[in-house]
């Protein structure tokens, strides 16, 4: 999911690990994920749309899971990961 997100939105690894479930409006027409001005790059707030069907994929990944961090990193004791491992590349994949 975490790699249906990042394509569909453009965020950069560090925007995505900041992700929390509460940035996502998908009553929003279209639907959108925000991010706050203190986690995107250029210190400006951003709401980025979603495609329907990853609206509608992700809506359904996050029912009934807790209010916490995509990357798995968690934003604090009240953020516990919602991924088992945090965001790393594969080691067969690196040059």
């Amino acid at each position: 999911m975490l790699y249906r997100v990042a394509l569909g939105t453009g965020f950069r690894v560090s925007e995505l690990a900041a992700l929390t479930p509460e940035w996502f409006d998908f009553e929003a027409d279209p639907p959108t994920a925000s991010q706050p001005a203190t986690e995107t790059k250029n210190e400006r707030p951003v709401a980025q749309p979603l495609a329907e069907d990853l609206a509608t994929a992700l809506a359904t990944f996050l029912r009934g899971r807790p209010l916490v961090s995509l990357s798995g990193r968690g934003r604090g004791p009240s953020d516990p990961p919602i991924c088992s491992r945090p965001i790393s590349p594969r080691p067969e994949l690196l040059p």
